[in-house]
Protein backbone atom coordinates (compact mmCIF):
# COMPACT_ATOMS: atom_id res chain seq x y z
CA UNK A 1 0.00 0.00 0.00
CA UNK A 2 1.49 3.38 -0.96
CA UNK A 3 2.34 5.57 2.01
CA UNK A 4 1.54 9.00 0.61
CA UNK A 5 -1.45 8.40 -1.65
CA UNK A 6 -2.64 5.99 -4.31
CA UNK A 7 -0.87 7.79 -7.16
CA UNK A 8 2.65 7.70 -5.69
CA UNK A 9 4.20 4.22 -5.78
CA UNK A 10 6.00 2.86 -2.76
CA UNK A 11 9.45 1.27 -3.05
CA UNK A 12 9.86 -1.30 -0.30
CA UNK A 13 13.22 -2.16 1.21
CA UNK A 14 14.18 -5.33 3.03
CA UNK A 15 16.72 -5.38 5.85
CA UNK A 16 19.18 -8.19 5.09
CA UNK A 17 21.07 -7.88 8.35
CA UNK A 18 21.10 -5.94 11.59
CA UNK A 19 21.36 -2.21 10.94
CA UNK A 20 24.49 -0.51 12.21
CA UNK A 21 26.09 2.89 12.05
CA UNK A 22 28.67 2.02 9.40
CA UNK A 23 27.77 2.63 5.77
CA UNK A 24 26.95 -0.78 4.31
CA UNK A 25 24.62 -0.85 1.27
CA UNK A 26 24.39 -4.65 1.56
CA UNK A 27 22.28 -4.12 4.69
CA UNK A 28 19.28 -3.50 2.40
CA UNK A 29 17.76 -4.88 -0.78
CA UNK A 30 14.66 -4.11 -2.82
CA UNK A 31 11.49 -6.08 -2.13
CA UNK A 32 10.67 -6.68 -5.79
CA UNK A 33 11.42 -4.91 -9.04
CA UNK A 34 10.37 -1.40 -9.93
CA UNK A 35 9.94 0.52 -13.16
CA UNK A 36 12.47 3.09 -14.36
CA UNK A 37 9.79 5.75 -13.79
CA UNK A 38 9.31 4.68 -10.15
CA UNK A 39 13.08 4.66 -9.61
CA UNK A 40 13.56 8.07 -11.25
CA UNK A 41 13.34 9.87 -7.89
CA UNK A 42 12.93 7.99 -4.61
CA UNK A 43 11.98 9.73 -1.36
CA UNK A 44 13.61 7.80 1.48
CA UNK A 45 11.89 8.45 4.83
CA UNK A 46 13.83 7.66 8.00
CA UNK A 47 12.49 8.01 11.53
CA UNK A 48 15.73 9.21 13.15
CA UNK A 49 19.20 10.25 12.11
CA UNK A 50 22.01 9.54 14.54
CA UNK A 51 25.12 8.67 12.55
CA UNK A 52 23.53 8.65 9.08
CA UNK A 53 24.65 5.09 8.42
CA UNK A 54 21.17 3.62 7.93
CA UNK A 55 19.85 6.30 5.57
CA UNK A 56 23.10 6.53 3.63
CA UNK A 57 23.34 2.73 3.29
CA UNK A 58 19.76 2.57 1.99
CA UNK A 59 20.39 5.49 -0.35
CA UNK A 60 23.51 3.90 -1.84
CA UNK A 61 21.68 0.58 -2.31
CA UNK A 62 18.84 2.42 -4.08
CA UNK A 63 21.32 4.14 -6.41
CA UNK A 64 23.06 0.81 -7.11
CA UNK A 65 19.61 -0.65 -7.89
CA UNK A 66 18.80 1.98 -10.50
CA UNK A 67 17.45 4.99 -8.62
CA UNK A 68 18.50 8.10 -10.50
CA UNK A 69 17.96 10.40 -7.55
CA UNK A 70 17.36 9.76 -3.83
CA UNK A 71 16.14 12.38 -1.37
CA UNK A 72 16.39 11.56 2.34
CA UNK A 73 13.74 13.00 4.65
CA UNK A 74 14.44 12.45 8.32
CA UNK A 75 11.73 12.99 10.92
CA UNK A 76 14.03 13.50 13.92
CA UNK A 77 17.69 14.26 14.41
CA UNK A 78 19.35 12.81 17.50
CA UNK A 79 22.03 15.14 18.80
CA UNK A 80 24.86 13.64 20.83
CA UNK A 81 25.95 16.71 22.81
CA UNK A 82 29.29 15.16 23.86
CA UNK A 83 30.17 14.41 20.23
CA UNK A 84 28.92 17.84 19.17
CA UNK A 85 31.10 19.49 21.79
CA UNK A 86 34.22 17.52 20.79
CA UNK A 87 33.84 17.73 17.02
CA UNK A 88 32.11 21.05 16.40
CA UNK A 89 32.63 23.08 19.54
CA UNK A 90 31.34 23.64 23.02
CA UNK A 91 29.49 26.81 21.97
CA UNK A 92 27.32 24.82 19.52
CA UNK A 93 26.54 22.23 22.18
CA UNK A 94 25.74 24.97 24.70
CA UNK A 95 23.50 26.71 22.16
CA UNK A 96 21.51 23.53 21.58
CA UNK A 97 21.01 23.15 25.33
CA UNK A 98 19.36 26.59 25.38
CA UNK A 99 16.61 25.69 22.87
CA UNK A 100 13.21 25.81 24.51
CA UNK A 101 11.97 22.73 22.62
CA UNK A 102 15.07 20.57 23.17
CA UNK A 103 13.10 17.94 25.06
CA UNK A 104 9.79 18.24 23.23
CA UNK A 105 7.84 19.51 20.28
CA UNK A 106 9.00 22.91 18.88
CA UNK A 107 5.34 23.92 18.47
CA UNK A 108 3.04 24.64 21.36
CA UNK A 109 0.42 22.00 22.12
CA UNK A 110 -2.37 23.53 20.01
CA UNK A 111 -0.13 24.05 16.94
CA UNK A 112 1.67 20.68 16.93
CA UNK A 113 1.13 19.09 13.46
CA UNK A 114 1.08 15.58 14.91
CA UNK A 115 -1.68 16.46 17.37
CA UNK A 116 -3.84 18.11 14.71
CA UNK A 117 -3.59 15.13 12.33
CA UNK A 118 -5.76 12.97 14.57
Amino acid sequence: MPMLNKTIPEVKLLANEQKHRAIAPSTFSLDGSYSDETMRHVLLIDDTWTSGGTAESASIMLKQSGAQRVTIYCLARIVDLDYCSRMIGQSVSDGYKQLAYRNGCPWDYDQCPMRNKR
